[in-house]
């Protein structure tokens, strides 16, 4: 991890925490497990962006490049989105009503692409 990366992981890693503790109080932790994980992966997001102190695009990284260099943060990601697939397939059936009953079929489509 770079040494930017370690107080990026604290302040997300903080953040996360307060909303877990927060969300236990409320009595709403499933949602709360979601936000703190949303939180995690928009940090490990931000740490995958190349964006130097010169005037220029600001880009991702080469995913070689990242597994080199920050490959906590590309773990991160990677368990996070794992964790999103499982639940939808979970719920996959419940998606699938919900765009039917919202959407047409040419805008499901339209938005499945993208």
């Amino acid at each position: 991890m770079s040494s930017s990366a370690i107080p990026c992981f604290g302040i997300a890693a903080g953040a996360a925490l307060l909303v877990l503790g927060w969300a236990v109080r409320r009595g709403a932790l499933r949602a709360g497990i979601w936000f703190a994980a949303a939180i995690i992966g928009q940090a490990a997001s931000l740490q995958l962006v190349h964006a130097g102190p010169t005037v220029g695009y600001q880009h991702y990284l080469d995913v070689a490049g990242v597994a080199r260099t920050q490959p906590a943060w590309l773990g991160a990601l990677l368990a996070l989105g794992l964790a999103v697939a499982v639940a939808a397939a979970r719920r996959w059936g419940a998606i699938r009503e919900w765009v039917a009953r919202y959407f047409s079929r040419g805008s499901a489509i339209l938005l499945a692409g993208m």
